[in-house]
């Protein structure tokens, strides 16, 4: 078997966690089991001591440590490697990962989202040229592909007529940090970043898709009525895409007093920022599977998400799902929150209660079954 290692960074965001997560997983699944051999393929940002291999069977390939590039990874090197290495069976954690004009032995890809399709708008068109080109063509080469969830499924046969039996849809873990953290911790981590009192959660990355701005709308609509008065918004993650309208709405709706933006937070420092808030809010507009719920979830903390993509399927009936084009709708759930303890005892024990039917040993466990259906 063979991966592509470019992704194991934590800078990598939501997929670099899936990478890392998986592997750790299935290190421990195959460990001493002579049937299977992993290749890693590193890459110039490839953190492998986030790892933490003991594992006989998995083995690292510096073969392309200093290539940058996804294409030219999987467009020249790929198809010359993968068999001199003897990878029968090869999965692409990500796009653009598959060597698809060449093809090496078995492939498989894994699709966390079609979001350059669905909502382009949040895109470069050089980046949507780029996704729309090789989309087509990697999920055409691909013996089969893993989906994050359901939504993805659907949206794969939908928008690209994929059929259903080639798609396996492999929900995704929880790292086993996420938990509620300590009251003393707690205090720590806010101190750190200059958090007093009471505050609600966002965390993801700034760009237009996830809806910050609806955020600071609805927080405008219960300041006029008072009912956020000593409370505050944390946003937790970095700038992404198109993110400068998200800090100029704070200034034309004069709520800097009311916002935090801590930028990029250790995965160390997460728990306890989930743990503290009051409640996490998360009125993403589109997502492949939705890491933040889930973890908000098993920390303890009640939720508000989206009524849209795979945001429902995580959630469950332990969250509150809203129309995230609807600020009022927002606005006064969060009221509800503010006020209503019983409410938030009764999503903390739901949420810690669904967030148990995740674990990344049942993501790497259905996941090596692919990788046996096509040795």
């Amino acid at each position: 078997m063979g991966l592509d290692g470019k992704v194991i960074s934590l800078r990598a965001g939501g997929i670099g966690r899936y990478a890392i997560n998986l592997i750790r997983a299935m290190a421990k699944k195959i460990n001493n089991d002579k049937s299977i051999e992993i290749v890693l393929f590193s890459g110039p940002q490839t953190q492998l001591d986030l790892l933490a291999l003991d594992n006989i069977n998995i083995f690292v390939s510096n073969r392309m440590m200093k290539v940058q590039s996804s294409l030219v990874r999987s467009l020249l090197f790929f198809p010359i490697i993968l068999p001199q290495e003897k990878v029968d069976v090869f999965h692409g954690l990500y796009l653009p990962t598959l060597p698809f004009f060449i093809k090496r032995g078995k492939l498989v890809i894994t699709i966390h989202d079609l979001i350059s399709l669905i909502h382009p708008e949040f895109f470069t068109w050089k980046h949507r040229k780029i996704m729309n080109f090789l989309l087509p063509k990697m999920l055409a080469s691909a013996d089969k592909i893993i989906a994050d969830s359901y939504s993805t499924q659907r949206d794969l046969s939908r928008f690209l007529k994929v059929h259903d039996e080639k798609i396996t849809v492999i929900h995704l873990g929880l790292d086993e940090r996420f938990k509620p953290d300590s009251f003393p911790h707690v205090e720590k981590i806010k101190k750190r970043y200059s958090i007093e009192g009471d505050y609600i959660l966002f965390v993801g990355v700034l760009e237009p898709r996830k809806n910050i701005e609806r955020i600071l709308e609805a927080l405008a609509i219960l300041k006029k009525t008072g009912k956020i008065q000593g409370k505050k918004l944390v946003v937790a993650g970095e700038t992404g895409w198109l993110y400068k309208g998200i800090f100029k709405k704070v200034q034309e709706l004069n709520l800097e007093k009311e916002v935090i933006f801590t930028g990029f937070v250790d995965g160390a420092e997460l728990p306890a920022l989930y743990s503290g808030a009051l409640f996490f809010v998360y009125p993403s507009l589109y997502e492949g599977f939705g890491f933040p719920v889930l973890e908000a979830m098993a920390c303890g903390t009640p939720v508000i998400t989206s009524n849209v993509s795979s945001l429902p399927e995580v959630a469950g009936d332990a969250a509150i799902l809203i129309n995230p084009h609807h600020v009022e709708e927002l606005a006064w759930q969060m009221e509800r929150l503010f006020e209503d303890k019983e409410l938030r005892e009764e999503l903390k024990k739901k949420g810690l209660e669904r967030s148990k039917s995740f674990s990344w040993e049942k993501t790497a466990m259905k996941t090596l079954e692919v990788y046996k259906e096509l040795a």
